[in-house]
């Protein structure tokens, strides 16, 4: 009985032991140069042990506040810090060939799926239902709500998710603007924005990612500035921060070659134009030329020419100093002055009785 008390002894201190060196640690790559900020203690936990560094929902942080400020959280802080080191180092163990960065991805994976839909892999919060985030956005975020979670433990830095289901780097989108309208809740989006961005690059060593993620402040990721050519605050392959309040990705543009159809087409369409114009007034002026006979001078001679034959109107005959339209042998026109003025004749002629 002795031994058997002796034993149930030993076995509850070493869960203490365990749970003591697992309490607000972060997955880290063994001998990472981030272990001393992902470990809970580094005293206690080794470095070089896989098993030392483990994350469990107790790990992640869901809100802002959390995070900074004088209401932030031990394991907010400690996420933060931890995170921030492993996406910038670019380690990769030489003897299991962990990442730093395919943790920093993992971490932030189990952020969205634990916060937003209240599981990570076998781990679950049975009042969910009842959680702000889930209330604000859970409609929103359900076209990811199986790829966030696909193979999340035992595939954890490999990127089978963002094609599982769907397309995560387009779903993702509605549930990321919908957490950065709910209060509280940038982080959360910065969060789910770099799991996006991860989908695009598929970084190994290096992520391209130059943001404060942690901050309440919403960044805008290299993938947002390709598909924003108008963006101003935008230089790849970094990202920018904006402001919490407005979209980087509403604006868009004209390529050059774009541009130059336009001026071009309204260049033929003016000359079209111009064309048209001047071969109405051309028609126009023939038309005049048609009904205009020019009358003798004082002198009483005649212009070398008048109208050709097949005018409106014929040759016309002189008598007495003055000109006719014949029709018939009967002159029934308006007489005329020798003052040489030019005169309209009338477009026809009506044969009366006499």
């Amino acid at each position: 009985m002795r031994a058997l008390g002796m034993a149930k002894i030993n076995f509850l201190v070493s869960l203490i032991l365990l749970f003591s060196v697992l309490s607000y640690t972060l997955e880290v790559s063994p001998n990472s140069p981030c272990a001393k900020k992902c470990l809970d203690d580094p005293d206690k936990g080794d470095p070089a042990n896989r098993d030392h560094s483990l994350t469990f929902n107790p790990d992640l942080s869901c809100f802002d506040r959390e995070y900074k400020g004088k209401n932030s959280t031990r394991v907010g802080r400690k996420f933060a810090d931890c995170q921030s080191c492993l996406k910038d180092t670019g380690y990769e163990d030489p003897e299991y060939g962990e990442r730093d960065t395919g943790w920093f991805i993992f971490n932030n994976k189990a952020t969205v799926d634990w916060c937003i839909f209240g599981r990570f892999a076998e781990e679950s919060n049975p009042n969910v239902t009842d959680t702000y985030p889930y209330q604000k956005c859970n409609r929103a975020c359900n076209t990811i709500h199986s790829s966030i979670d696909y193979r999340v433990k035992s595939d954890p830095a490999g990127y089978a998710f963002c094609d599982y289901e769907g397309n995560f780097t387009a779903d993702a989108d509605t549930c990321r603007d919908c957490l950065y309208d709910a209060t509280g809740l940038t982080i959360l989006g910065n969060i789910l924005s770099t799991v996006k961005e991860a989908c695009i690059q598929k970084p190994g060593k290096a992520f391209q990612l130059d943001v404060d993620i942690y901050n309440a402040s919403r960044i805008q990721i290299p993938s947002d500035s390709m598909s924003s050519p108008s963006s101003s605050t935008t230089s790849a392959p970094s990202a920018t921060v904006s402001s919490s309040g407005s979209s980087g990705s509403d604006g868009s543009g004209l390529s050059a070659g774009a541009i130059a159809g336009i001026v071009l087409g309204a260049l033929i369409g003016v000359a079209l134009i111009l064309s048209a114009i001047l071969l109405l007034l051309r028609r126009i002026r023939r038309k005049r030329e048609g009904k205009i006979i020019e009358m003798p001078n004082e002198n009483g001679n005649r212009p070398p020419e008048i109208h050709a034959g097949n005018s409106y109107y014929d040759p016309a005959a002189t008598k007495n100093g003055q000109l006719y339209r014949q029709e018939q042998d009967t002159p029934r026109a308006s007489e005329l002055s020798n003052s040489g003025m030019i005169v309209e004749l009338p477009a026809a002629v009506n044969q009366s009785p006499r």
